[in-house]
C-alpha cells in the first residue's frame, strides 16, 4: 500500500469513527483529532528554538513508537479499555 492509500484510508478510518481488523470490528473512542500535530522534518528546528519558558499550559503527553497507525490504534484502545475495568 502507498502513502496515498494509507492516508486514505486513515481518513476513512478517523470518519467513520471504527475499523475492522481480523474480522472483528474496532470502535474509536470520540477524541478530538484536531489537536493532533504532524511535526515534519521541515520544522523541527523552528519548534526547537521556540521560547516556551512562559507557557503554563497543561502538559500533554506524547509518544512516539515504531508502528503503524492501526497497531498505535489498537494499543490505544486496549489501554483505553483497560483503563475502566
Amino acid at each position: 500500500m502507498n502513502n496515498i492509500a494509507i492516508a486514505k484510508e486513515t481518513i476513512k478510518i478517523i470518519n467513520d469513527g471504527k475499523y475492522t481488523i481480523n474480522g472483528e470490528e474496532i470502535l474509536m473512542p470520540h477524541v478530538d483529532f484536531s489537536a493532533v500535530e504532524v511535526i515534519s522534518p521541515e520544522n523541527w528546528k523552528q519548534l526547537l528554538d521556540e521560547d516556551i519558558s512562559g507557557n503554563s499550559g497543561e502538559m500533554c503527553r506524547i509518544t512516539v513508537t515504531n508502528e503503524d497507525s492501526f497497531q498505535a490504534a489498537g494499543r490505544n484502545i486496549t489501554e483505553f479499555r483497560n483503563a475502566f475495568k
